[in-house]
């Protein structure tokens, strides 16, 4: 299971990224951090790192807030690395406010 792409997965629950994890596990390399402000600073010092899952609302720095982060980086390999935002609570604007700041898709939780 050598290179395997490096995938990260951003959300403020244990449990929601224990599910992502299992789910994603078998076809990439998962790392995992608990708020936005982590990501960001893993996202810069990781550079095999190929794709994001992000939640919405978490501590620090909030998804969106990262997204941001991410698509007015000046680092190249960031503004184009694939940014899916993941939602307990999805409303139009919170999609619309998303696909502005340039994720590359939006993906209701299950309840």
């Amino acid at each position: 299971m050598a290179d395997m792409p490096r995938i990260l997965v951003v959300d403020d629950s244990r449990l929601v990224r224990m599910a992502l994890v299992r789910s994603l596990k078998d076809h990439y390399e998962v790392r995992e951090e608990g708020d936005g402000e982590s990501a960001w600073q893993q996202l810069i010092l990781d550079s095999s790192i190929r794709a994001v899952i992000s939640d919405l609302q978490m501590p620090k720095l909030d998804g969106l807030g990262l997204l941001q982060r991410v698509r007015s980086s000046k680092l190249r390999r960031l503004v184009d690395m694939p940014f899916i935002v993941v939602s307990g609570e999805e409303t139009e604007e919170e999609r619309e406010r998303a696909r502005s700041l340039g994720a590359s898709d939006f993906v209701t939780k299950g309840g």
